[in-house]
């Protein structure tokens, strides 16, 4: 939390951000194919080394496409499908939840000592929030 705006934490959503990718779609639809038609339990070692390291999920999207130079059925995002070809990401309409940058226990201590701060304004600010 400490790191939040800094220029380490600017840089790291910067390397670190989420891309709709040719390897991850693939990585997806090596995932589906395990749990499907092989049978593999979704926590098993094989299916967790396609998507652990970038927190992927196997789940189904809404459109089904044929890539035919791969000779598989690809399960893909209803936005990656439709304009994926405009070279649209559909990784970057998500908003990032700050909620998930730190634990509950670290964001109720932080909500708290906000609220202290806004009753010592003594400007009735804590009324003006329970408003809003």
């Amino acid at each position: 939390m400490h790191h939040l705006g800094t220029e380490r934490d600017i840089l790291q959503r910067q390397l670190l951000v989420c891309r709709d990718t040719q390897e991850r779609q693939r990585k997806i639809v090596s995932a589906r194919r395990l749990i499907y038609e092989k049978n593999y339990v979704v926590d098993t070692p094989q299916v967790e080394a396609l998507l652990k390291e970038e927190s992927l999920v196997p789940t189904k999207a809404s459109l089904t496409v044929s890539l035919l130079s791969m000779g598989l059925t690809c399960i893909k995002n209803a936005f990656s499908e439709r304009l994926g070809h405009a070279g649209f990401d559909f990784f970057l309409m998500l908003v990032v939840d700050l909620l998930h940058e730190f634990e509950l226990g670290v964001w109720k201590a932080v909500f708290v000592h906000l609220l202290r701060m806004l009753d010592s304004l003594k400007v009735d600010a804590l009324s003006e929030l329970d408003q809003r």
